[in-house]
């Protein structure tokens, strides 16, 4: 799935969609909540906000298995799924 160009991320690279929220608490919970869980994705997970959507988001990943991978162990250590997004 392909990210348009005002609602997609900034750079480059294979991304996770983890979660789209209306309210800014809510995204930024999440994003603690998978930094914990998961260390080794803190330092790829950010929040973005368009108005009144909160999307919590992974990555630049190197190669689209990197983001499948990362996925795989958020949706086995966390139950959740995430959208991979490419740019």
């Amino acid at each position: 799935l392909a990210a348009d160009g005002a609602d997609g991320p900034s750079t480059t690279g294979h991304w996770l969609q983890l979660g789209a929220f209306s309210t800014l608490d809510n995204a930024q919970a999440l994003s603690r909540r998978i930094a914990e869980a998961l260390g080794e994705l803190a330092d790829r997970i950010s929040v973005s906000s368009d108005g009144d959507r909160h999307r919590v988001r992974a990555g630049p990943f190197e190669s689209r298995d990197a983001a499948q991978g990362a996925a795989r162990a958020l949706r086995d250590q966390l139950g959740l799924e995430a959208l991979l997004l490419t740019r």
